[in-house]
């Protein structure tokens, strides 16, 4: 809605900065109506869905123009068997239109083997080119590149599939059960399918600073997620996630690249995650205390703020919007105080 022609980036103009410079309210309106549309999106996901089924046919359409010129081209390049979602969209805007280019050729079937000049194409014919690139995408199996080892297993080894690829249990993708201290950003089964990252990212920062204030504050040595608890959580996304487009059968990076991988993704909206994500729920964590007695951390019976100057009675609300010790009104007691109802 908010982009360019066809869904192109462009360069806001200097009226448009002007505007959102000189209207903050309108600015905040503005990033709401996107972010507004972002979170309608996750509807066309679910399976038979209403919505679903428009973003099908808005996809079709918009593929089928584009690719009109070359009818053969549009037959092997729709998909058939899965709806919007189940993969990543096309790259970007110009991405169907170079594919019909005069100056293009595209092969829909498996080349036959690369020669020391170029190609030979699945009828054995030869092709000569100056450079060949071979776009293999990003390794998505989640196995860290270098060992990873807590109370001497290593994540790999976890993790591994034993077939080059991954079977992963996470803890609501930030955690990894028997791994302590351990927080990731966007681990397995986190909601990488739709929207903006933008906000999740806070709120997976929020989350961990307020377990690394706990810490502190109690005195606690290690926090894991129990692996009872991550295993339930799987439990419920693997069957929920049946009912998406994720599951599909398509070749997806979200599945490892291939058709029948493990979808691990979150198991509902953004919204939905990131209520999830409020608050910390220490029950799901196996917690190991500094001191023997998990109460050590009282100390001495008394709060820090009651010498270092902040108000001591701030469970009331602050005077002037500051966490310190006022400077009362002397005079106040003269109106207020009991004994001035004798005089």
């Amino acid at each position: 809605t908010w982009a360019g022609t066809d869904g192109a980036n462009f360069e806001y103009n200097e009226e448009q900065r002007k505007f959102l410079q000189e209207n903050p309210k309108k600015y905040l309106e503005y990033r709401k109506q996107i972010e507004n549309e972002l979170n309608q999106r996750f509807k066309f996901i679910i399976k038979g869905s209403e919505e679903a089924n428009q973003a099908r046919e808005f996809s079709y359409q918009e593929m089928a123009r584009k690719l009109a010129s070359k009818p053969r081209l549009a037959d092997k390049i729709i998909p058939k068997n899965f709806n919007p979602g189940c993969r990543r969209p096309t790259p970007a805007p110009g991405y169907l239109e170079a594919l019909v280019a005069p100056n293009s050729h595209i092969f829909t079937d498996a080349i036959g083997s690369i020669t020391p000049t170029g190609f030979t194409d699945s009828t054995g014919t030869h092709h000569d080119v100056d450079v060949i690139i071979c776009a293999t995408g990003f390794d998505t199996s989640w196995l860290p590149k270098f060992p990873f080892v807590a109370h001497g297993t290593d994540l790999r080894d976890l993790w591994s599939d034993g077939k080059g690829g991954s079977d992963v249990t996470s803890y609501l993708s930030i955690g990894i059960p028997t791994f302590p201290n351990h927080f990731t950003f966007c681990g397995p089964y986190g909601p990488l399918g739709h929207g903006s990252f933008m906000p999740l990212i806070e709120k997976w920062t929020a989350y961990m600073f307020a377990v690394i204030e706990k810490a502190q504050v109690e005195r606690i040595k290690a926090l894991t997620p129990k692996m009872t608890i991550s295993r339930q959580f799987r439990q419920h996304a693997d069957l929920f996630l049946q009912r998406t487009a994720w599951t599909s059968p398509c070749r997806s990076w979200f599945k490892q690249g291939k058709t029948d991988g493990q979808a691990a993704i979150y198991p509902g909206s953004r919204l939905h995650f990131l209520e999830l994500l409020k608050q910390p729920r220490y029950e799901d964590y196996e917690i190991e205390y500094l001191d023997d007695n998990c109460f050590a951390w009282l100390g001495n019976g008394f709060e820090t703020r009651e010498f270092d100057g902040r108000d001591i009675t701030n469970y009331l609300g602050l005077l002037d919007e500051k966490d310190e010790q006022p400077d009362y009104d002397k005079e106040l007691i003269n109106v207020l105080a009991g004994w001035t109802l004798d005089k």
